[in-house]
Order: C-alpha cells, then sequence, then structure tokens
C-alpha cells in the first residue's frame, strides 16, 4: 500500500526545498498550508488556510516546513493536539549521508551532502540545511537547526531549539544551551549557556535571548 499524500505546512524557502526533497524522493504532494496565500504563488498546486487544515481529523502525513525554531514548535504542537492522526515523518534529500548506528527521531528535515555520523543522534523536528556535518557521538535537540556548512566535531551536544549559523564550527566536546543561536562563521570552543546569543571566533555570548526571539 503507498503512503497517503504529504502536506506540507509554510510557503517559505524552507518549504521549496521540502517540495524538492519529496520530488526526488518520489512523495506525491497533497497541497500546501498556510496562513498567506500570496506566499504560495510559486507552487502548482492546491494550497489551504492553517484553519482548514486544522478543522480536519482525517489521518494522513505532513512536514512542518517553517524555518523558526519556535515557530515550527507551536505549530508541531497544534498538529499533535488537533490532529493526532497525522503522522510527521521525516524527510531526508537522497544526497545526505548518514550512519547506520545514527539515530533520526520524527520530523526531521535533512537536505543534500548533510552527514550524520555514526552513533549521533539528531532529535524531533530538527532542522539541517545543505552540507552541515553532525559528527560521531553528538546530540541534537529537538527543534535544533544549522544554517548550511555548519559543523559539529564529535561528542558535541545541542540543546533543544538552538540554532547554528551558517559555516559555523563547533570543537569536539563542547556543549550549546537551548534556546541558543550561534552566529555565522563563529567557531565554538568553549561551552555557550543557555538562551544566548554568542558570536565570533572565539565565539563569545554578547546578549541573552528569549525563547521566540527572532534571528533569521
Amino acid at each position: 500500500m503507498s503512503e497517503p499524500d504529504l502536506w506540507i505546512i509554510g510557503a517559505g524557502g524552507l518549504a521549496r526545498g521540502v517540495v524538492d526533497i519529496a520530488e526526488e524522493t518520489g512523495q506525491k504532494i497533497a497541497g500546501l498550508v498556510t496562513s498567506d496565500h500570496s506566499s504560495a504563488a510559486w507552487f502548482n498546486g492546491p494550497v489551504i488556510t492553517e484553519a482548514g487544515f486544522f478543522k480536519s481529523q482525517s489521518s494522513g502525513r505532513a512536514v512542518v516546513a517553517i524555518g523558526d525554531n519556535a515557530r515550527r514548535m507551536t505549530v508541531v504542537s497544534q498538529i499533535m493536539n488537533a490532529r493526532p492522526a497525522i503522522s510527521l515523518p521525516n524527510m531526508v534529500h537522497p544526497d545526505a549521508t548518514v550512519a547506520r548506528s545514527a539515530v533520526i527521531e520524527t520530523g526531521v528535515i535533512i537536505f543534500s551532502r548533510v552527514v550524520i555520523a555514526p552513533y549521533a543522534r539528531v532529535c524531533s523536528h530538527a532542522l539541517l540545511y545543505s552540507g552541515s556535518i553532525v559528527e560521531h557521538d553528538c546530540f541534537v535537540g529537538s527543534f535544533a537547526s544549522f544554517g548550511p556548512a555548519a559543523t559539529l566535531g564529535g561528542n558535541v551536544r545541542i540543546g533543544e531549539a538552538s540554532f547554528i549559523g551558517l559555516g559555523a564550527k563547533v570543537a569536539h566536546g563542547r556543549s550549546i544551551g537551548r534556546d541558543t543561536v550561534i552566529g555565522a562563521g563563529s567557531v565554538v570552543i568553549n561551552d555557550i549557556p543557555d538562551c544566548s546569543v554568542a558570536v565570533g571566533s572565539p565565539c563569545r555570548v554578547i546578549k541573552s535571548r528569549d525563547h521566540g526571539d527572532k534571528y533569521l
């Protein structure tokens, strides 16, 4: 039996990337779910409102293609409460490399040329953009996200809903707290605490932040 068609929640750049993964992996797209139809003009298929999507009680599959970590977390929670029959599959580009011993939880989005090394764990609804690397024994918390070419050395821990910017590097054994933002191109050689914004080489905390503060 074939899998149900896939709803893509979101209509921005991430959603366009997820459409590409779906097409590359032969998955049929049911349509886009968005609060703003004008943002979905690029999509040649059905577009429905978030309100309409949440009113339905049918089963099916959906991927939350929203780049902001806090907003993605909110929408996933809404789906789990309003439509528990919906499954939230992983989306993995065929050009990604995932070690057999790595653990990939639910709803993770992995773009092309990503490398997930042996015994790494990527938790639910994390987002890894093109060319990012998660080395051996790393832990990536739920709803965390990596910009293109972000790199973790071995045995790094990334907290829930944190963001590792484009081209940033985290040295072996370091820890990044939850809801923390690491700026593009930064080099992390010391642990970074929860709810921080940190930039530079070596990376240093420049201010605190709250869950949901904008960073994109």
